[in-house]
Order: structure tokens, then sequence, then C-alpha cells
């Protein structure tokens, strides 16, 4: 049985204040040191304390010799990473210290003389300038997108749909399921994508103990599927954004359309390739019929509403795909996203209920992975950095591409997706850039973080899936059930991105 945080709370205090002066005097030593290296309070001194060590160490080593600028902006790059893998503060709000420290620390560089520094005055315009970009906006338009399909209950339709169609074949409902988790994940983003089928699952899962195998299974095939889901479209995963961020950045973007469709035959043979893992490995065939998901509609909204939502976010899906056509009209995605936010909260379908709701900390997350990209580059620390890393990597772009890959990779089932981004991404876009090869290695490392799924904690979908517990608080996962399937879907889908990638740099050599 688990204690509630208060409960806990109250043990503690309790137990301090009792007994006599010398057990108290212990206990709340004991709390003390409790309280230092608890993961659950917001700050966590012990790992603030070890990341401004590392950074004061990496400040003290002038790696770049008499650069004091690329030196100042390798001990700042080392607190906010240090901040963001020993989790000293919760990620979000270690963005919004970002800006603060790019003007403290004084590393970004004057555009008229790259030998001066900016002034706090100008760097804070830049740095704030930068914080939120037209991707910021499409990001909401994804969230708006979300939130009328669940105002709809598309996916509960959906999954009833697939419950009756399959209520007998449970493979195969196992399979629609995730089909269903990849495909909600391109548009909702992968975040929400799992919270939706797991709600819609509910009554699945309630009917069944945490020894049912075919409930492990659901759980783990719509959080692996809502992985490779997030590699399926720029707005999918955050991955994905910094990844056109930096195509934009260097000069090569890639459309909405040609995301998806490179990434679509990755993602789909991935999750089929899970869906047969799952069923080898687990041997899910301890449930011979599929329950009811659900007995009648509850949608707040009627059916011509419903209709209408599909319809209109269809077309904002399609204006996407087709950027080089909306742009024409509408000048940047962005836009296209604002005008369905704007007929979706006119219309009264959201209400400013739903705008707060948005995971507006994901987009402080990205805003500060703006900022943090904007100083590495103009320190010219990423350059230092890409001129030491290509001395140390083979000669062949297609080796190089697979050891970022692979490295992009295992650091993500590690530190998380999120964390793997913004550290990683920026660092192997320059790689691809020193190679003439920015959209290869973007688009490639997104795609790995992405794949990296063989712990529980490794992405949002696989910690969400771990968090379902049966009625007596017993989980249906463990680390062994992610291993043994995620591990071999992780390798397998990262040699796929290799041989797109070698494939694709054949094509180009062929051309010229």
């Amino acid at each position: 049985m688990e204690f509630t945080a208060d409960a806990r709370e109250a043990v503690r205090k309790g137990t301090a204040e009792g007994g006599d002066d010398g057990d108290g005097a212990k206990a709340k030593g004991r709390d003390l040191v409790g309280r230092f290296f608890s993961s659950k309070h917001p700050l966590r001194v012990w790992a603030l304390s070890l990341s401004v060590l590392l950074s004061s160490l990496a400040a003290a080593a002038t790696p770049f010799g008499d650069d004091d600028v690329a030196n100042r902006a390798l001990s700042f790059l080392t607190l906010v990473v240090s901040l963001w893998i020993f989790e000293a503060l919760p990620f979000h709000s270690t963005a919004m210290f970002i800006p603060v420290l790019a003007v403290v620390f004084d590393v970004l560089r004057s555009p008229e003389d790259p030998d001066m520094t900016m002034t706090p005055e100008e760097a804070s315009k830049v740095v704030l300038g930068s914080f939120f970009n037209h991707n910021t906006f499409l990001i909401l338009g994804g969230y708006a997108i979300s939130s009328a399909f669940s105002r709809c209950e598309v996916e509960t339709v959906v999954a009833s749909a697939l419950q009756v169609r399959f209520e007998d074949r449970p493979y195969l409902f196992l399979l629609a399921m995730m089909m269903l988790g990849l495909f909600l994940s391109m548009w909702i983003s992968n975040h929400t994508a799992p919270v939706l089928c797991i709600a819609v699952l509910s009554p699945i899962i309630g009917d069944y103990g945490a020894e049912t195998r075919f409930v492990k299974a659901l759980l783990l095939g719509v959080a692996f599927a809502c992985n490779f889901g997030g590699m399926l479209t720029p707005i999918a995963s955050l991955q994905n954004i910094i990844a056109v961020q930096q195509m934009n950045m260097h000069g090569q973007p890639m459309s909405f359309g040609e995301w998806m469709w490179l990434a679509l035959p990755i993602a789909v043979t991935g999750t089929v390739l899970v869906w047969c893992l799952i069923i080898i490995l687990l041997r899910p065939d301890d449930v011979e019929k599929i329950p009811k998901i659900l007995s009648k509609p509850t949608s707040p909204v009627g059916d011509g509403v419903s209709l209408f939502v599909c319809c209109l976010s269809f077309g904002t899906i399609v204006a996407w795909a087709l950027s080089g056509y909306s742009k024409l009209l509408l000048g940047d995605l962005g836009v296209v996203s604002l005008l369905f936010m704007g007929v979706v909260f006119g219309c009264g379908i959201l209400t400013e209920i739903d705008l707060n709701s948005f995971a507006w900390h994901t987009l402080f997350l990205l805003g500060g992975s703006n900022v943090l990209g904007k100083v590495v580059e103009s320190s010219q620390l990423l350059d230092h950095m890409v001129h030491a890393l290509k001395h140390a990597l083979p000669e062949s772009k297609v080796l190089v591409a697979a050891e970022v890959f692979v490295a992009a990779c295992v650091m993500a089932t590690f530190v998380s997706h999120s964390v793997a981004a913004i550290v990683v991404v920026p660092i192997i876009a320059h790689v691809g850039k020193s190679w003439g090869a920015v959209q290869e290695f973007s688009f490639g490392s997104a795609l790995a973080i992405s794949a990296a799924m063989a712990f529980p904690f490794s992405s949002f979908p696989n910690i969400y899936s771990l968090l379902v517990v049966d009625d007596f608080g017993k989980s249906f996962l463990d680390t062994r059930s992610f291993l043994a399937v995620g591990t071999p879907a992780s390798a397998f889908c990262v040699f796929m991105i290799v041989l797109w990638t070698a494939t694709r740099s054949g094509t180009e050599g062929e051309g010229e």
C-alpha cells in the first residue's frame, strides 16, 4: 500500500516530533537528509548543487583557449543540461531560466563585431524575441485539434467501432488499437494520444487483474505505437519540432508533407514489428472476447458538430500537409493553426477552459530550447564542438550517421526523449551541416530519439502505461516487459533510419 504525499509528510512530522529529545533530533536530521535527496520535491538541492559544480568546472577548464565567449557558453550549456538531466527543477522551470542565464553569462556575440558581445539590453531583446516563434502556433493548433477531438469523443467512437469489428479476434483488436494510437499521435502529439487511448480502454482494463497478459499487451502496444506515432509529423513530438527548427535555421527546410511521407514507412513497419514481438514474447492469449468499450454515446455535442469538427480538422491537416500551396495564401503554417483555433473557439466548440488546459509547460520547454539553440549558435560553441567531433568520427557519412543516431537513441533511453531532443538534435544537425546533410541528420536524430523505448521512463507514453494499475493498486507492467519488447524494437528502428540515410545519400550521389 502506498502513502499519499500528504500522508508521508504527516508520518515524517509525527516521527520527528515524537519520542525523547535525542530521538527527535535524529529524526529531524533524517528528515533534512531525506528532503535534500528527495526526488518528490520540486527543488532538488543536491542536483542543483551538482549542476553548479559541473558548470564551474567547465568554466575553469577553458577548453577553447582564448575564446572566452565559447568557454562561457560551455559553462552555460553544462549548467542547463545538468539541471535537466538531474531534474534539479521541473523541466519547464529550467526552460524559463534559460533566457535569464543567457543574458547573465554574456554569451551572445554582436552581429556587427563577433569579437564583442551584446549589451544586456540587446541580448534580452534577442532571447525574448526567439523564445516563441511560428512553430509555437503550429503546436497550439495541434492542441486545439486534440481538444476538439476529445470534446466530440472521436477516439471513443473509433475504439467502440473497432471493438464491434474485432470482438472475437483479440490479436487484431490489439493491432487496431495500436494503429489508432499511431494515427492520433500524428495530429494531437504523442503526449495526448496515450491518455485518450488508455481512457477508452479502461472498461477492458478494469475487467481484468494485473496478471492478465492481454491487458499487458494492450498497454505496451499503445505506448510503443504512440512512440512511433511521434515520428510521423513535425507536430507529433518535441524532437520533431526541434529538428524542423534546425532545418529552417540552416536553410534546408522540409515540408510537412515530405516529413510524413519519409517517416510513414519506418513508423508503420516498427508498429507492426512491435505487434509481432508482443504476440511472440507475451503470448496474450488469455482473453477470448473483447468487452464492450461504450454502451451509448456521451458526447456533449451533437453529431452535426462532430462532423463539422472532423471536416475542419481534416481541412487543417491537409493545409499543413500541402504547406507549399497553403503558404501562398496564408504565408505560414502557424497562421493556418490560428485560423482553425479562431473558428473552433469562435463557434463555442472550445472554451477558455480548453485554452487554459493546453500543455503550456511544453511550449515553455520548446521556448527554452529555442533560446538555447540561439546561444550555442551565436557563441560559436557548436562550431568548436562539431570541429572536435568531426576529427573523432569516421570519414564515411553513413558511418557517422549510424554512430550519432545510435548515440541519440541510447541517450534518449536513459534521460527521456525531451532532454535528449533539446541537447542532442542541435549538435547532430551541425554535424550534418559539415557533411552538407542537415535534413538527413536532423530528421534521423528526431526519429532515433522517438525509437528509444526500452525503459519505462524513456518516454511519456511508456510512463503513462506503467502508471496504469488494477483495483488493488498493482501495476500491469514492469521494467522487464519494456526491455523485452522495446530493446529489439529500438535496434530495428535505428537500423531502418541508418538504412534510409544510406539510400538517400546514394541517390543524391548518383544525382550529382
